[in-house]
């Protein structure tokens, strides 16, 4: 473990430390007001027609880009770099993933999958993930063009120019994978479109972007919390011998939200505004 020097801040009384706490607060109080509009804005962008057929390697098979839905509506697929080089996963992707499979039953419950796609033989991905305990559904689109058309692999032809489209702009070429966040939704008739709300994220804010930030505030979402808790299923193995009994808890499907991630909606709430 590395230790470091924390450089000593001035030290003053308790009154003199709120009057300061107080000011700071106001202005994170606005910039979460302009968070909450710029969001809004978000979710006001047109969406895109998935017209193109990708097929993904899965443990079950082969599935289309629809089929990754799974029975829900809306799909947040994580794209996972796959370092070749290294014969391993990004380790700022695998820090992002080891943060995943608490908060995913929650989007289960509320007609969200989530899915991690990443262009590498299926084999290698199982057993990285077998390495690291991960539980989530991760897909490979090695085989498929998914990557490159939604601009986080990129060809040697494309590296070779020392420019890659990545972000939404062109940037410089640095490597051939890089990690990003695509939204989806599948209509009653099957049809399915790209929400281009979220594409590219900086890791550290991926994970509360993901299961917060596609809403309007980036708090806990204590209400689809609530709600989805009671759709979760205790084993009784867990209760202790000891413990008062009480009426047996049984799992159940909640009906689709209003806390979408793909449709305009009531925010989810905020402790504080």
């Amino acid at each position: 473990m590395t230790t470091s020097a924390i450089e000593h801040p001035k030290v003053v009384s308790r009154a003199e430390w709120l009057a300061a706490r107080k000011e700071l607060l106001a202005e994170e109080k606005a910039l979460t007001r302009a968070r909450d509009a710029l969001s809004a804005k978000r979710r006001e962008l047109p969406w895109v027609k998935v017209d193109k057929e990708y097929v993904f390697d899965t443990p079950n098979g082969k599935k289309t880009l629809a089929d990754l839905f799974d029975g829900c509506s809306q799909l947040i697929v994580y794209h996972f770099m796959w370092r070749r080089e290294f014969g391993e996963g990004c380790v700022g992707c695998s820090f992002l993933a080891d943060h995943v499979d608490g908060p995913n039953q929650h989007l289960a419950q509320h007609d969200v999958t989530f899915v991690a796609v990443s262009r590498a033989p299926l084999p290698v991905l199982e057993a990285f993930k077998k390495r690291m305990g991960w539980r989530f559904n991760w897909v490979s689109s090695f085989e498929s063009d998914f990557n490159f058309d939604y601009h986080v692999s990129f060809t040697p032809k494309e590296l070779a120019t020392g420019k890659v489209f990545y972000n939404y702009r062109t940037a410089d070429a640095s490597i051939e994978e890089l990690a990003g966040m695509s939204v989806f939704y599948k209509d009653a008739d099957g049809n399915v479109f790209a929400n281009p709300k979220s594409r590219i994220l900086v890791c550290p804010l991926l994970v509360t972007k993901m299961f917060a930030g596609l809403m309007s505030r980036w708090t806990i979402p204590f209400a689809w919390a609530a709600s989805s808790a009671s759709a979760i299923s205790i084993p009784r193995s867990s209760m202790r011998s000891n413990s008062i009994r009480g009426p047996s808890i049984r799992s159940r499907r909640v009906l689709p939200s209003r806390y979408s991630i793909t449709r305009k909606s009531r925010p989810w709430c905020s402790p504080i505004s």
